[in-house]
């Protein structure tokens, strides 16, 4: 390898290297335009009212007995008036004076839903804040003790969420890979006040704001038909007579989008990426991927530039393999010497290794370039085939989603064609060789068919430059 080819895989590396530290300060957010305002529909089924609310990225449906339909309220509010309900007496006082116990408040950007609730000793008003544009939603409870005495109280709060997939549970910093129903144990969330449940594209956090009076919540998790109840509940919260505190509870529920996520909570960005043994190189290449598409904003042209640099990349172990190929192929005479030799296997197996270690060459090198080749090919594979960035993005004129197999099957034929003229390009290869390669070839093809064309384009991109490269160094 030339000097310069080495200082540009160098410097290839130590661009990655720096993106890896560094990458978490550059996210930028995607920036999309709101399509429509909120739309709130209500639908009688048997005892209970569905009050379900969608902006243009959720639906969210809120359960009440059919009696409430008769309580709640609907208004339009303009800014002033909102910016007065920001505390448990102003909201009860408006709440009072609609004489209404559930209320929907509606603007331009946001719905917001109050409900009041009073016992003997406390009163509460529960705040659900939906945004028109966001997977986040705020939940703030604002606890009043109207009682003479001291007392404790526990915050209880369920949530609903549709199971179609197997959910990954992340919770205390860890990763439990089972499904919802082999978990049977509750969890306390002691130094790490968030939950997430997330499946192959999709997440759902439970994020719970640091609060002084609350040290730990207890969740407990149960599947119920299609859906898994969430059951967050805290420990013992003292309030002094007349006291009032509030605690706040924020949702995500969404996309696996990095640089959505990491401007709502940075630590969860931790595990969207952890593929277990596969992230320490993971990781890397996803940020890489990442940041080209910051700047081409097409993961389509992101997947094609992504595949030259690792390819760039992986040349030293290419030029490093081949080298001993071709050391290999010097001492091949003397090998086959050995081997016609009139003496026992044993002495001849030694013969070989020690004219392999005159030659400086161990059998380990012949592989460990291709493991380690295979495993960044299997890593990619794995991370394309996960990541949500991809779904729904077009590319090309046919290609309308790049998480999806290519409908005309355009992209598994290409693919077929470079791998064959990827594997015969500059060599003289016997009819047999040929014909095994033609199957190789179509073999590729049809497992390909119904393979993610972002990963189809990745592997099409790297047949192209292993064509290059071989034709150039002849």
């Amino acid at each position: 390898m030339s000097l310069k080819k080495k200082q540009l895989s160098a410097l290839l590396i130590f661009i990655i290297f720096i993106i890896n530290i560094f990458y978490k300060k550059t996210i930028v957010a995607n920036n999309i335009t709101p399509k429509k305002t909120h739309n709130i529909n209500i639908i009688k089924k048997n005892n209970f009212i569905y009050y379900e609310i969608k902006n243009n990225l959720l639906k969210v449906k809120l359960i009440k007995k059919i009696n409430f339909l008769k309580k709640n309220f609907f208004i339009s509010l303009n800014k002033k008036i909102l910016m007065h309900l920001n505390n448990f007496e102003n909201i009860k006082k408006f709440l009072l004076k609609t004489k209404k116990k559930y209320v929907f408040l509606k603007t331009n950007k946001k719905v917001y839903i109050f409900t009041l609730i009073k016992n003997k000793n406390i009163e509460y008003i529960k705040q659900i804040i939906i945004y028109n544009h966001s997977y986040c939603i705020n939940i703030n409870f604002y606890i009043k003790n109207i009682s003479p005495k001291n007392i404790n109280f526990i915050l209880k709060n369920n949530v609903f969420l549709k199971q179609n997939n197997k959910f990954i549970l992340i919770t205390n910093n860890k990763q439990i890979n089972k499904k919802i129903n082999y978990i049977k144990k509750n969890f306390f969330l002691l130094k790490n006040p968030w939950i997430a449940l997330k499946e192959k594209y999709f997440i759902h956090i439970w994020m719970i704001k640091k609060n002084k009076n609350i040290t730990y919540f207890k969740i407990n998790l149960k599947k119920k038909n299609n859906f898994v109840n969430i059951n967050v509940q805290s420990n013992l919260i003292k309030l002094n007579s007349g006291q009032i505190k509030k605690i706040k509870y924020k949702y995500y529920i969404g996309p696996k989008i990095y640089n959505t996520i990491y401007h709502i909570n940075k630590t969860i960005n931790n595990y969207i990426t952890d593929y277990g043994w596969f992230t320490f190189i993971l990781k890397p290449i996803f940020y890489l991927f990442n940041f080209i598409n910051n700047y081409t904003n097409s993961w389509g042209y992101t997947i094609i530039i992504g595949s030259l640099i690792i390819k760039l990349l992986l040349l030293p172990i290419e030029k490093f393999q081949k080298n001993i190929f071709y050391k290999i192929q010097k001492i091949q005479n003397k090998i086959q010497q050995i081997k016609n030799s009139k003496i026992s296997q044993k002495k001849i197996n030694k013969k070989i290794i020690n004219l392999y270690s005159k030659n400086n060459i161990k059998p380990i090198y012949l592989f460990l370039p291709i493991i380690v080749q295979l495993f960044i090919f299997i890593t990619i594979y794995k991370l394309l085939y996960t990541l949500a960035e991809l779904k729904g993005k077009s590319f090309l004129f046919w290609i309308k989603d790049l998480s999806s197999y290519d409908p005309y099957y355009v992209l598994p034929i290409i693919m077929g064609i470079t791998s064959y003229i990827s594997q015969t390009s500059k060599t003289n290869l016997s009819i047999k060789h040929t014909q095994i390669n033609i199957f190789v070839s179509l073999i590729f093809t049809l497992f390909s068919l119904k393979i993610h064309s972002g990963i189809i384009l990745f592997y099409i991109i790297n047949n192209i430059l292993n064509t290059i490269i071989k034709k150039h160094n002849g």
